[in-house]
């Protein structure tokens, strides 16, 4: 993670801007405001073609991917397997072990949910 600091905003002919700290640096003097949850984020305009390198790149490997799919020359990615070190006998064993720890009881308060709500929607 790089540098994290503070700017001055400040008002300049009637528009907002920011004081950039030393160091910091938009080499064309443009940048994009990118608003997040936490707040916005500040990247410097010409980094844009770097992204679009990796996107780009990104996308020729997708493609090729598919087209060795297609072709046959490549297999199909596999499903992750469920406990692939498990055995059958040790996986009823793992379960007998879970059901002598509850005692066979799972929940035996029962399920403490509240009611659904009505379905009525007044728009009005």
């Amino acid at each position: 993670m790089g540098t994290i600091t503070t700017a001055t905003v400040f008002e300049h002919n009637g528009a907002l801007a920011i004081d950039l700290p030393d160091g910091f640096v938009a080499p064309d003097g443009k940048v994009r405001l990118v608003q997040q949850e936490q707040g916005m984020l500040i990247v410097p305009e010409a980094s844009d073609v770097g992204h679009q390198a990796i996107v780009q790149q990104a996308l020729d490997d997708l493609r090729a991917t598919v087209r060795e799919i297609r072709q046959g020359t490549a297999a199909l990615p596999s499903p992750p397997m469920l406990a692939p070190d498990f055995a059958g006998d040790e996986l009823d064993k793992m379960f007998a072990d879970i059901h002598a720890l509850t005692k066979g009881e799972f929940m035996p308060e029962g399920r403490q949910q509240p009611p659904m709500p009505d379905d009525v929607f007044d728009f009005d």
